[in-house]
């Protein structure tokens, strides 16, 4: 038995660990919804496996998209990254004076709903100091979000590269064609596997709905 001057404290764990599971249960089904419910935005070559290129071939243009001065497409060689590519062959690559590699695409920004951008950036082990990227959500000449150099990736490695943007009831935007822009800050900076996904409002809202749902009955309990 519980002592009575001891049962307020005893509750009030029980509460916390009672929380806990529902805080834990609620970020994994979010996680697994959303994942669910993202559709994939088109884009060309969003890999940069075209066209297939041999070992160590670089060339300066990337299929798909618009670039121009010292970017292109490459296929790396071992002094570059010890394992090749992260995704398929292939990478894009941009150097000296950062010139933008970009893309519009054939789709429009929807009203509630919310993008993400995703892209692979990477450090090669032959070029010294990382200089640094941004990449870029665009529409309508707009820019919605940037990720201005946020990660350093070590020699060899590539990191993960996020950015967000929820287009809003009544958002400007929202009819406008969705833009992908990317480049170096550095002496080179390399890009793989660019996605973009789209989560309407009422997937956000069931998660949200969802949620609260859950932490209630967990109360009542």
């Amino acid at each position: 038995m519980v002592e009575r001057d001891k049962a307020p404290e005893h509750m009030m764990r029980q509460t916390v660990k009672s929380i806990s599971r529902v805080t834990i249960a609620v970020t994994m089904l979010v996680g697994l919804t959303t994942a669910a419910s993202a559709a994939p935005v088109l884009i060309v070559n969003a890999g940069f496996e075209t066209p297939s290129l041999a070992d160590s071939q670089a060339i300066f243009t990337v299929a798909g998209w618009v670039n121009s001065g010292d970017s292109g497409t490459f296929d790396p060689h071992a002094a570059a990254f010890a394992s090749g590519a992260p995704e398929g062959e292939n990478v894009a690559f941009s150097s000296r004076g950062g010139p933008t590699i970009s893309q519009i695409l054939s789709a429009t920004a929807e009203a509630n709903t919310l993008y993400t951008l995703t892209m692979l950036v990477g450090h090669r082990e032959d070029t010294g100091s990382f200089g640094g990227y941004r990449t870029e959500l665009w529409a309508g000449g707009t820019m919605l979000a940037q990720d201005n150099g946020s990660l350093s990736p070590a020699e060899g490695q590539f990191l993960l590269s996020m950015i967000q943007y929820f287009v809003a009831a009544g958002d400007p935007v929202a009819g406008s064609a969705l833009e992908i822009r990317f480049r170096s800050l550095g002496y080179q900076t390399v890009f793989d596997d660019v996605r973009l996904n789209a989560v309407p409002e009422p997937a956000l809202l069931a998660l949200l709905g969802l949620g609260c749902a859950a932490v209630a009955r967990r109360r009542r309990r």
